[in-house]
């Protein structure tokens, strides 16, 4: 079985999802990388970041509430946390993951 394995060894695909997107973004100049999926995430272009890409939205864009880097991390906004990234969760269950957001 070298075919099958040799190809799980050399050929990656990564998936990103949010500010995922940046860290597969990356991952990407890699030669064994094949394929990148950005699933409703970040696609920033060489030179650019997750903060380059919020800090100056097309007007009438819904603007993401990531908060200022703190420490090197980035955290969303608690307040506006289920509005932006768990629209589709019970409030009890978005409070939740708002919570649980560390580095």
């Amino acid at each position: 079985m070298a075919g099958p394995s040799m190809c799980v060894r050399r050929v990656w695909h990564e998936t990103g999802h949010s500010y995922g997107g940046a860290v597969i973004s990356r991952a990407g100049n890699h030669e064994n990388v094949c394929a990148l999926v950005y699933v409703a995430a970040f696609a920033p272009d060489k030179g650019e970041s997750v903060n380059t890409l919020i800090a100056d939205p097309p007007p009438g864009a819904p603007v993401s509430p990531i908060l200022p880097p703190s420490d090197g991390f980035l955290f969303l906004d608690r307040e506006k946390f289920a509005v932006s990234f768990a629209g589709d969760l019970p409030a009890d269950e978005a409070r939740f993951l708002a919570d649980s957001q560390v580095p």
